[in-house]
């Protein structure tokens, strides 16, 4: 029992630490360093794929409710961050990150274990699930914490599209990260 918990903890960390740097290659190779400018908009990668990893490692090697646990630990962490609008802080933190569990939930439950010789392409729909629920959350936060006359088709369409591109990003980045891991560090032993 005890070998088993050692090797779960192992697959754990194995498979955070590829999505996550999976993640972080991604996102660096489009956006150099911003992504480690934590008050820089191209943070979200980091933020969003260090949750992201941590999230679906704790789906897969332990349980649901855990991965949910993770998710409410990186939002209390992001709160407590003093921000000048907390309140739409707070809803921005709650959005992002329900969403972006969603998306790694679909991934795990369609496509993660589903077999096919063409494992890396299942990255691809990381990104396009990701990006689909991060325009859906992006355009609620628009309609949420802009005031209606400052809404412009400009507005929606820069916002739109920064959370679709950070989100096929991000998507790709951990689901690369993942489809390694497995690939090499984990073959045999799921």
């Amino acid at each position: 029992m005890e070998r088993i918990k050692n090797q779960n903890l192992k697959n754990f960390i194995i498979t955070s630490s590829c999505g996550f740097a999976g993640c972080l290659i991604t996102g660096f190779l489009f956006f150099q360093k911003d992504i480690f400018n934590l008050s820089a908009n191209k943070s979200i990668i980091t933020w969003l794929g260090l949750a992201g990893a941590l999230v679906f490692s704790s789906m897969i090697f332990r349980n649901i409710k855990e991965s949910l646990l993770f998710l409410v630990a990186v939002i209390l962490l992001n709160i407590i961050i003093p921000k000048p609008h907390l309140i739409s802080f707070i809803i921005r933190a709650i959005a992002l990150y329900s969403s972006f569990w969603l998306s790694i939930y679909l991934y795990k439950t369609w496509f993660y274990n589903s077999p096919g010789k063409y494992n890396y392409l299942k990255a691809f729909g990381l990104g396009v699930i990701t990006a689909i629920l991060l325009f859906i959350a992006g355009l609620f936060l628009i309609f949420v914490n802009v005031p209606l006359e400052r809404i412009s088709i400009e507005l929606i369409f820069q916002i739109s599209f920064y959370y679709l591109q950070s989100g096929m990003l991000i998507g790709l980045g951990l689901g690369l990260g993942f489809e390694f891991a497995k690939n090499f560090f984990l073959k045999n032993k799921l």
